[in-house]
């Protein structure tokens, strides 16, 4: 068994349509921790390192369809509803950047 690094209290991951990537959103360090997929060995490998930041207490990452944006629920937040941070998705690499 093998692990990786994440922030702190990682909750849910998610798999980018290509079967590429996996994100995971990280509770209390407010951040997103990003993987590439090794496609014979399922193994991951970080890919921003440190975790990108996000809103307060995000818990979960959803890709949209054509795998070129990630948006985060972040619950934490004193708003109705709760904020979304939204990245693009780098393609190539897996990483995210914050869109503005």
């Amino acid at each position: 068994m093998s692990t990786v690094s994440t922030g702190t209290n990682p909750y849910l991951v998610t798999i980018d349509p290509t079967g590429q990537f996996a994100y995971t959103a990280n509770v209390t360090s407010n951040n997103v921790s990003s993987y590439t997929i090794n496609a014979g060995t399922g193994a991951l490998t970080q890919v921003n390192n440190p975790p990108i930041s996000a809103g307060t207490n995000p818990y979960m990452v959803t890709i949209n369809p054509a795998g070129t944006f990630a948006y985060v629920l972040n619950a934490g937040t004193s708003t109705i509803p709760a904020a979304i941070s939204v990245y693009t998705i780098d393609g190539s690499t897996g990483a995210l950047t914050p869109v503005p």
